[in-house]
C-alpha cells in the first residue's frame, strides 16, 4: 500500500485545528503551572506564542511559505520558556519539513528530531520531565512507526506522548508533590493533539483538568531525589559515522549523560548531551566513524555562555527588566538608563531586540531579572549584531544588588565581574497570594492565603499578608540583617508594608527598613534583606 503523505493544504489545516485545541484548554495548563511559583502562565505563552506563529497561514501556498511565516513569527514573538521552547522545535521542523512539497512518514520523523535537537541545544539547562521529555518521546515513536499511512504515524507518536506524560511527576519532584502533570508537556500534547485531530477531520473539544491531576503518594515522593541530576559538560558532536548509526548509541548516551538530542543529515550525525565526561563520549564516537566538529562547554562556567566580545572603542550601558513601575526609577538611580516594564504578560523576542536596537552603546549587559525573560533575551542575542552580555539574574533583587558592582568607566568584561559578584549580596522573598487551592513545595494553600517563597519553597503560609511576611523573615536570621527593603504595587501592600516596618523596627533596632514603591502586579510585596 502507497504511503500518503500531507501536502500544503494538509499541513495548514492541521497547525490551524492545533491554535484551536490549544485556545480551548490553554487555562487548564495555567491552572497546573507550578514552578517557580503557582502563578499560572504556561498556557498563556504557549498560545501567545503559537497564535503568533499561525495568523497569516492562511495567506501561504506552499510548504516553504508555511515555514518561513510560521518559524520567523514564533522565534520573534516567544514569550517566556514554554513560548521559548515551542519556538526552537517548530524551527527545527520546518528546516526539515520546508525542503519538501509532500511530507512523509520520513520526513515527519526527522522534523521532529531536528525540532529535538534545535530545543536541547538551544536551552541552558534542558530537564526531563518537561515539554522536551515529550518531545523526545514523539520523536522515537515515530522512528519505530511502521506504517502506511502518515496520519497513523502520528496517532502513534501521540500515544507514545500521552504515556511520557503520566511519567513525568517520576522525573520531577515538584510536580509529584503537586499531584499534577508537567504544564508545558501538556500543552504540547494539546497541540499535537489537535493537529492529529485536524488531519482526520474530527472536532476541538474541552479536556477535563481532573485527568491530569492525582493524589501525591508520600512514600513515592520520599523514595525521589531531592534534584534534579545535573552534569558538568555541555557536548555537541559532529559525526560523520561509517556505516548505519549503532543501535546501541541511544543507549551508551543515556548511560553516561542527560538532555540526549540526535538527529541525522544527509551523512552526518548531530549529537547533543549534558556529561561529566565528555573525553570518553567522543572517544567512543571515533570508533563509529569521523568526528567532523566537537564543541564542549563547562555550564558551571556560565558567564563564558552569556558573554560576548566587547567593542573597546564604544561605551557600556545596561539594559533590564522590571516588574512595576517603581523599579524603572529605582534601576535609574543606579545608571540604568533604559528598562523595559513587564507585568502579567513576558516581553516577547521582538520587543526585547527593539529595545536593544534602540540602544546606542554597541556594548549592552542586559539583566532579565526573571528566569522565564531569560529564553528571549537568548534569543534576542544571537539575532543582533550589537555586543550582548546576559547577567542570569533569577529576580529583580539580584538585579538590583548586581548593580552594585557596574560603573560607567569600566569595561564591559570588568562589569559583568563585578555584577556578578555583587548578585547574591542580598536575599529576595516575595508574598503572594493564592488565587486557588494548591499544593506548592509539599505545603496546602488554600484559596486566598498569602504565602511567602524564596528560591522556590515556601517560607510561610498565613491568612494575614503581614503575618506570612513576618514569619518569613524569621526564618532569615533577621538579628544579622542590617538592611531590609519592602517593595509594594498597591495601597493595600503599602498599608501591610509601613505596618511590618514599624514590626521590625521594634523587634530589631539596628536594622534599617525602607518601604518603596516597586508598582509590581503578581507579587504582593517583593522583598529583601541584607
Amino acid at each position: 500500500m502507497p504511503e500518503t503523505g500531507l501536502t500544503a493544504a494538509d499541513l495548514k489545516i492541521g497547525l490551524l485545528v492545533a491554535g484551536e485545541y490549544l485556545r480551548e484548554n490553554y487555562r487548564i495548563l495555567d491552572n497546573l503551572n507550578v514552578f517557580p511559583v503557582p502563578d499560572g502562565d504556561t498556557g498563556t505563552n504557549m498560545l501567545a506564542t503559537y497564535q503568533a506563529g499561525i495568523q497569516n497561514l492562511e495567506e501561504t501556498e506552499s510548504i516553504r511559505d508555511v515555514a518561513d511565516s510560521m518559524g520567523e513569527s514564533m522565534t520573534r514573538q516567544s514569550r517566556g520558556n514554554s513560548g521559548f521552547i515551542l519556538a526552537r522545535f517548530f524551527h527545527g521542523f520546518f528546516e526539515v519539513t520546508s525542503r519538501t512539497n509532500v511530507i512523509s512518514h520520513q520526513h515527519l520523523s526527522d522534523a521532529f528530531a531536528n525540532g529535538s535537537y534545535r530545543v536541547n541545544t538551544s536551552l541552558f539547562s534542558p530537564v526531563e520531565g518537561t515539554m522536551i521529555t515529550i518531545i523526545a518521546a514523539m520523536t522515537q515513536a515515530l522512528r519505530q512507526a511502521e506504517c502506511a499511512d502518515i496520519r497513523t504515524c502520528l496517532g502513534a507518536g501521540l500515544e507514545a506522548a500521552k504515556q511520557s506524560l503520566f511519567e513525568t511527576p517520576l522525573q520531577l519532584k515538584i510536580l509529584a508533590k503537586a499531584g499534577v502533570v508537567d504544564s508545558g508537556a501538556l500543552g504540547f500534547i494539546f497541540l499535537m493533539e489537535g493537529f492529529h485531530r485536524g488531519l482526520i477531520d474530527q472536532g476541538v473539544e474541552r479536556e477535563d483538568e481532573t485527568t491530569y491531576r492525582f493524589k501525591p503518594d508520600p512514600s513515592v515522593i520520599a523514595d525521589m531525589e531531592d534534584s534534579e541530576q545535573m552534569h558538568r559538560y555541555c557536548t555537541e558532536v559532529l559525526l560523520r559515522p561509517d556505516g548505519a548509526p549503532s543501535p546501541d548509541l541511544h543507549d551508551f548516551l543515556k548511560s553516561n549523560g542527560s538532555s540526549i538530542a540526535l538527529v541525522q543529515e544527509e551523512a552526518l550525525l548531530k549529537v547533543h548531551l549534558h556529561t561529566d565526561d565528555p573525553d570518553h563520549v567522543v572517544n567512543y564516537l571515533k570508533t563509529l566513524g569521523t568526528i567532523e566538529h566537537t564543541k564542549i562547554e563547562d555550564m558551571q562556567e556560565q558567564m563564558s555562555l552569556f558573554a560576548k566580545e566587547e567593542d573597546p572603542e564604544s561605551a557600556n550601558t545596561v539594559l533590564a527588566f522590571v516588574p512595576g513601575p517603581g523599579f524603572q526609577e529605582i534601576l535609574a538611580s543606579l545608571g540604568v538608563e533604559n528598562s523595559i516594564l513587564y507585568s502579567t504578560e513576558l516581553p516577547a523576542t521582538a520587543v526585547v531586540l527593539e529595545a536593544i536596537e534602540a540602544e546606542e552603546t554597541r556594548n549592552i549587559i542586559i539583566l532579565p531579572n526573571n528566569k522565564n525573560i531569560l529564553p528571549a533575551v537568548m534569543l534576542a542575542r544571537d539575532r543582533t549584531e550589537k555586543n550582548i552580555s546576559i547577567l542570569p539574574t533569577e529576580n529583580v533583587i539580584q538585579g538590583l544588588t548586581a548593580l552594585y558592582g557596574y560603573s560607567a568607566n569600566d569595561s564591559m568584561q570588568d562589569n559583568v565581574v563585578n555584577m556578578n559578584d555583587c548578585m547574591d549580596m542580598a536575599d529576595g522573598f516575595f508574598l503572594y497570594r493564592s488565587i486557588s487551592d494548591m499544593v506548592f513545595d509539599e505545603t496546602e494553600i488554600q484559596k486566598d492565603d498569602y504565602f511567602c517563597v524564596r528560591s522556590g519553597h515556601i517560607l510561610a503560609v498565613k491568612s494575614d499578608p503581614r503575618d506570612a511576611a513576618l514569619e518569613g523573615m524569621q526564618k532569615l536570621q533577621p538579628e544579622n540583617r542590617t538592611n531590609t527593603c519592602l517593595y509594594y504595587g498597591t495601597s493595600e501592600a503599602e498599608r501591610t508594608a509601613h505596618s511590618l516596618r514599624e514590626q521590625l523596627q521594634k523587634d530589631y533596632p539596628g536594622m534599617e527598613v525602607e518601604c518603596l514603591f516597586g508598582g509590581q502586579r503578581r507579587e504582593y510585596l517583593i522583598m529583601s534583606m541584607e
